[in-house]
């Protein structure tokens, strides 16, 4: 009973054709009544195949529903941080030949920005140069910190920018009216929420300043900035 009533909601939010995404206030309503849908289902114990099909039709079992409620509680929160920005336009979920925008962004100047959410909880990230790979550093009481490689998070910042080309490409909607303003550029930019930190040890050559704050800059194909949601007001800033 949960699932065909949230279906119509569904097929929205994981749409991959020329349908009218949701934007703004209206997305992040729908993206709370979610967020009481999946808290149900996991209380009855069900709606597994509804939480797969709002992230990839496709791939229907590839995240729990537990995984889902984190997901949608990250969108939830960052935006509602984005719409205390005076004439943002904010679009959640945007599937891509390539992989999922987690938030597409137009500010009232025109700039854009593509943004993946992720979180490692209480862990720190750092970029190895010589391996060309993310590292994840988590504190570990009483013992030395856990280090561990997270190729998952390189590989999405390379299918983010792939996200991006392929929806210029097709003359998506999204990215604007003309010809002109679909051709842009597009910041792309990976969020980090919750507890998960930069590691201050990243080589200083890959800190750089953007907007009025300090990020990091990672090269995956191309320049990737790596921020975290406490930042992300003046991320958006003009210098």
């Amino acid at each position: 009973m949960l699932e065909n009533e949230y279906e119509s909601s569904l097929e929205i939010l994981a749409q991959t054709g020329t349908q009218t995404y949701l934007q703004n206030q209206e997305a992040l309503s729908d993206l709370k009544k979610l967020q009481s849908f999946c808290n149900d289902t996991i209380a009855i114990g069900g709606g597994l195949l509804a939480a797969g099909a709002f992230l990839n039709p496709s791939q229907s079992f590839d995240l729990t529903v537990n995984e889902l409620v984190k997901l949608v509680d990250r969108l939830v929160s960052v935006i509602e941080d984005l719409l205390k920005i005076e004439g943002i336009i904010v679009t959640p979920r945007i599937m891509a030949d390539k992989g999922t925008i987690d938030l597409l962004v137009k500010m009232p100047d025109r700039r854009r920005f593509a943004f993946l959410l992720r979180s490692r909880l209480n862990s720190r990230i750092k970029w190895v140069k010589q391996e060309q790979n993310i590292i994840i550093i988590t504190p570990v009481k009483g013992r030395a910190p856990r280090v561990k490689r997270w190729p998952e998070l390189r590989e999405a910042g390379k299918y983010l920018n792939d996200s991006v080309i392929s929806l210029s490409r097709k003359k998506n909607h999204l990215l604007g009216a003309s010809g002109t303003e679909r051709n842009l550029p597009v910041v792309k930019a990976i969020i980090l929420t919750s507890n998960t930190q930069i590691d201050p040890t990243n080589d200083l050559d890959l800190f750089t300043d953007f907007g009025t704050t300090r990020v990091l800059r990672v090269p995956l194909g191309c320049s990737i900035y790596v921020l975290k949601q406490c930042d992300l007001e003046k991320f958006l800033q003009k210098a």
